[in-house]
């Protein structure tokens, strides 16, 4: 009797748990910054009309930019699908002897930036429009070949590809001071200078992209830190009670990473409904050119950037305006 009842007196004890250390600052940071991420969204919904209006400012400095951004890419792509030469007609006085045609034909083709040197002669170039019916009468009528030498130099792959068209425009004025040259003309001359002016408009998107994006930046700014004075009491109750900077900051970092994802979304948007809305126009104009061309839009890789540079600039934006209104809280 004795010995049931001390096997019912010695029971083991259960091993005491710990709950407090048993989540980890990693996991208690990570759930923090869940709460805020949600919750800040939650705060926005609930001014959908001051959100929107803050999102389609953003989404304006984004599409601006954007669709000039489109319309050059576009550009460029047309400029590359065009067969063009990059020969160059030497005209040269039609007066000048074979002997000294082909010692001037020899002297370019000693050039390094200089592939291949052709003749083609006054007589066969009259020989070729006298194939026209319309032609030969009127040289006909003229008498005596008008016509004058022509040179077609094939220059290098190496300064055909030159993006800067620096080395084939120096071989043009070259080949213009040479002596019994009348004149030069580039075959790809147009298309040259096409590509300078879109390279040009490409800068000037690149400079107008900078200024709308420091407006952005100032927008965000501002709008943060209008949401810091209104809870400008919590702010300072939170402090009291020990709370750090960076747990305060958080909340209006994520405020502007949403404004910032929210506006590059509309920007999409924008941008989308712009295309839709002249593709039809383009594929006319491009039809009467016998073209297959179409817009292109923005790529995957073009849509990830523009999404996170709009998120990353409103995040910088807002930890300027919260840092800014928490050195100017006083809680002494």
């Amino acid at each position: 009797m004795a010995r049931q009842i001390k096997k019912k007196t010695t029971r083991k004890k259960p091993k005491s748990t710990n709950t407090t250390t048993s989540t980890s600052p990693f996991k208690l940071a990570l759930s923090q910054h869940g709460f805020h991420f949600v919750d800040s969204l939650k705060g926005l919904i609930k001014e959908p009309v001051s959100t929107l209006m803050t999102a389609f400012v953003i989404a304006i400095a984004l599409a601006l930019p954007t669709c000039l951004y489109l319309l050059i890419s576009n550009a460029q792509g047309l400029t590359e699908r065009w067969e063009t030469t990059h020969d160059i007609n030497v005209f040269v006085e039609g007066s000048l002897s074979t002997s000294k045609l082909e010692a001037l034909q020899d002297k370019i083709s000693q050039r390094e930036d200089v592939q291949l040197v052709r003749i083609i002669s006054s007589q066969q170039a009259l020989d070729e429009l006298k194939q026209e019916i319309q032609m030969q009468m009127i040289s006909e009528a003229i008498g005596s070949n008008p016509l004058p030498h022509t040179l077609i130099v094939s220059p290098k792959n190496k300064i055909i590809n030159d993006k800067t068209n620096s080395a084939i425009q120096k071989l043009n004025q070259d080949l213009a001071a040479l002596p019994s040259v009348s004149s030069v003309q580039l075959d790809a001359e147009w298309v040259l200078k096409f590509r300078s002016v879109v390279d040009l408009l490409k800068r000037c998107v690149y400079l107008l992209a900078a200024l709308l994006s420091l407006g952005m930046l100032l927008v965000v700014s501002n709008t943060i830190r209008l949401h810091v004075q209104q809870k400008q009491n919590e702010i300072e109750v939170k402090k009291l009670v020990g709370a750090s900077d960076d747990f305060v900051r958080r909340p209006f970092l994520y405020i502007g990473f949403w404004y910032g994802f929210l506006g590059s979304i509309i920007a999409l948007i924008l941008v989308s409904i712009l295309l839709l809305s002249i593709s039809g126009p383009a594929t006319k104009l491009s039809e009467l050119y016998l073209s297959s061309f179409e817009l292109r839009g923005l790529g995957l890789s073009d849509t990830l950037f523009l999404i996170l540079f709009a998120s990353i600039l409103s995040l910088v934006g807002a930890w300027i305006a919260a840092q800014r209104a928490l050195l100017k809280i006083d809680i002494s």
